[in-house]
């Protein structure tokens, strides 16, 4: 037998005994009864092992997916929002609800403050955003799904809109915070996209407005409709530039909140009256409502809070009447 040059690298993959032919072996089986086992190793030792070849990433084809399959993976991925239907509190069911949790950890949520929840509060739950910033088409699906399949609480008073933005935490506890509704949001493009919202429409009392805002009587009622006014200016706009009809405000809620029925103390109550000859009376802070004709494309509309039976069900025609017209 003549001696071989071992070509191995000191790993066993790489070395080749002569064994009964396969279709793993590139050698015609033929040849085997032929050649000489120092021919057969020499062949194999020519040749590079199909374990040692270089690995080439290949990209999942995702986008080749039918949509509907591609929605249902993003709402794994993106955020979302459940709406209670009754009152509770999120640190009960997060030291009942999973029996994996150690005792340790259950007992350290129960001594954590109580987040507690009214009925119709809206939570959110995070998830992951950075897949928007992968390309202009995953960018398209997720901010429809995003800004389209959720709801979104406003909260207007006389010098702002807030999006009130509360999430749910692995602990339980659900923290808060508001932002700038109007701004840094990209534009009308991402506002346009919105079709389920919650609009709460705060108009406070005499005494609160002069030590919040330095207004009062028919000030605040007035600035209070003017941010009314400019919010469904920037949505009508934002339905204008986007000519799809799926596209923008579909389901809307409206309360209105009126500091001097039933909210104030006593004492403030009492303040109150002996500044001003007479209180506000709902048909005169109900009026703030009135920009709210203008929007179209509605589907659902409902109108709660401080407004009588007869306004609500008039403003709710006329809106739904003004969808008709667009229709």
């Amino acid at each position: 037998m003549s001696t071989l040059t071992d070509t191995g690298h000191h790993n066993c993959r790489d070395y080749y005994v002569p064994i009964q032919p396969s279709t793993h072996h590139t050698l015609p089986p033929a040849l085997y009864k032929t050649k000489s086992t120092a021919q057969i190793l020499a062949f194999h030792a020519s040749q590079k092992s199909p374990l040692n070849v270089p690995y080439t990433r290949q990209t999942f084809p995702f986008l080749r997916l039918p949509y509907e399959l591609r929605r249902k993976i993003y709402s794994y991925l993106l955020p979302y929002t459940e709406t209670k239907t009754s009152s509770g509190s999120l640190i009960a069911k997060a030291t009942t609800g999973s029996s994996a949790a150690s005792t340790a950890h259950k007992t350290h949520l129960a001594s954590l403050p109580s987040a507690k929840y009214a009925k119709n509060t809206i939570l959110w739950h995070r998830g992951q955003t950075s897949i928007l910033s992968v390309s202009r088409q995953l960018h398209a699906e997720c901010s429809t799904i995003l800004y389209g399949e959720n709801t979104f609480v406003l909260w207007i008073s006389y010098d702002q809109i807030q999006f009130r933005f509360r999430w749910v935490l692995a602990s339980g506890l659900a923290p808060s915070h508001a932002y700038d509704f109007l701004a840094g949001w990209g534009g009308a493009k991402y506002i346009g996209k919105i079709k389920k919202m919650v609009m709460t429409v705060d108009c406070v009392d005499e005494y609160t407005g002069m030590i919040k805002y330095n207004v009062g009587g028919s000030g605040l009622t007035h600035g209070l409709r003017l941010q009314v006014q400019k919010l469904v200016r920037r949505i009508n706009t934002a339905r204008a530039e986007d000519a799809s009809e799926e596209q923008g405000l579909k389901i809307l809620t409206v309360r209105l909140q009126n500091g001097n029925d039933g909210v104030l103390e006593s004492e403030k109550r009492g303040i109150v009256r002996s500044r001003d000859s007479s209180v506000r009376s709902v048909e005169e802070v109900q009026g703030v409502l009135e920009p709210l004709q203008a929007l179209t494309g509605l589907r659902e509309v409902v109108i709660c809070g401080a407004v009588t039976d007869t306004y609500k069900q008039e403003l709710r025609n006329k809106m739904m009447a003004m969808t008709i017209l667009q229709g």
